[in-house]
């Protein structure tokens, strides 16, 4: 038992070593949003889309040249010709051929089109992300918060134990408590000591969490100023017509939204395909005709007979119907997920409203009280116990809810996409 308790000491004494960086909340945000990486990789995929644009906006085909027909040496019967340049070209032969793909139906301008939505897109999905990694950031933060309290909790109360263990066992040794009293105590500090120390690994691996968010490598930990210091009226700041602030704002919605113009633009390109491009040349032949010199011009272009993209309109088609039924659902997602946080925030707020400075101040006075008490023997160490368990649990379900309110307006603010 002993070695066990040297054991948490140890521990515990090894957490404390590592310094402690106190950060603001406000800190903390702008951190993220000039370090973290992945919002670094989107802003790159954003200007590889805008990149894509400007390929879009260029001819889909250049002209093809062609340089055909031309003889090495000089083969017999032949002809003779003027002059090529100089004293060459006497008895050579060459064509040439310029050949330039013209396309029809205004498909380029609807490749532009479709390209500008997806342009549109990468910017959304950029919002997207945003909106999930600071709601996760947030949440991280919060959860950081009460545990910086309850740690201050646990290591009070553990403090007090400590003392009661070190007095119990003189007292014990001398003969004047007995050994089940001290037993008793022991047993209540060493499980108080797993808690904390349960509750340390718990604050570093929230750290950790953290550190990758804001691109932090450094050893230090954090500590949040003011941690859960929020008003509990945050309903009130809630706009009348939230349900359209979310309908309007959620990047997520927005991308729905552009799937379905997505799927009308691909399906005025499958149209257009129908039609085919048309090839419009310009020959040139020296020697391998009836002319010397000869020049003409082609035209060429397929036969839309045996495909006329009809798979492909029809798949269009159905994507069309596809999105649409996808932007129903998420709307009604989002009507009842708002609702639902509502009621939620506010069922929070009215248990929160039972929990007030006085009574907590009250609650803590009384715990002195109690340990004041105790150490003068005016009170039995069964009646100690149970109120320090007591007290302990209100705490802590008092953190615990401060916890869940926090995070519910969090996520109401990530379900209607904006800070509120």
């Amino acid at each position: 038992m002993k070695k066990y308790v040297f054991i948490l000491l140890f521990l515990s004494g090894f957490q404390v070593s590592f310094s402690q960086k106190k950060i603001s909340k406000e800190e903390v945000e702008r951190t993220f949003l000039e370090n973290n990486f992945e919002l670094i990789s989107q802003k790159f995929a954003l200007e590889q889309s805008q990149a894509e644009l400007i390929q879009a906006r260029l001819w889909a085909n250049n002209p093809n040249l062609t340089i055909g027909e031309v003889n090495l040496w000089r083969n017999n019967p032949h002809e003779e010709m003027p002059y090529l340049f100089g004293r060459y070209g006497k008895t050579q032969q060459v064509s040439l051929e310029l050949e330039q793909v013209i396309e029809t139906a205004g498909k380029r301008k609807k490749r532009i089109a479709l390209q500008q939505v997806h342009t549109q897109n990468a910017v959304l999905n950029f919002e997207e992300l945003l909106r999930n990694l600071k709601f996760s950031l947030r949440s991280t933060i919060i959860e950081l918060e009460k545990i910086q309290l309850e740690e201050q909790l646990l290591k009070n109360s553990l403090d007090i134990f400590e003392d009661l263990l070190i007095s119990y066992k003189k007292q014990s040794e001398l003969k004047n408590l007995s050994r089940a009293d001290y037993l008793r105590i022991q047993t209540e500090y060493i499980q108080f000591k797993e808690d904390y120390t349960s509750l340390l690994s718990n604050k570093n691996n929230l750290v950790y969490d953290l550190k990758v968010y804001l691109g932090d490598t450094t050893e230090d930990s954090f500590e949040i100023y003011q941690p859960l210091m929020v008003s509990d009226k945050l309903s009130r700041k809630l706009p009348m017509d939230l349900v359209e602030e979310a309908l309007a704002n959620r990047s997520d919605f927005k991308l729905i939204k552009q799937q379905k113009e997505i799927a009308h633009k691909e399906l005025d390109i499958e149209k257009a395909a129908r039609i085919p491009d048309v090839t419009v040349g310009l020959g040139y032949d020296r020697g391998g005709n009836i002319m010397q010199d000869f020049v003409g011009l082609s035209i060429s272009f397929d036969l839309p007979l045996l495909n006329k993209n009809q798979g492909n309109i029809r798949k269009a088609q159905v994507e069309i119907e596809k999105s649409f039924n996808e932007e129903r659902k998420m709307n009604n997602e989002i009507v009842n997920e708002v609702n639902r946080l509502k009621k939620q925030l506010i069922i929070y707020e009215s248990v929160l409203k039972e929990y007030t400075d006085e009574d907590q101040l009250s609650v803590t006075e009384m715990m002195n009280n109690y340990v004041k008490n105790f150490k003068q023997s005016r009170i039995s160490l069964i009646e100690f116990l149970d109120f320090s368990d007591s007290y302990l649990k209100s705490q802590q379900a008092f953190l615990n809810q401060k916890e869940q309110y926090l995070k519910t307006f969090e996520e109401l603010q990530f379900i209607v996409g904006k800070d509120l």
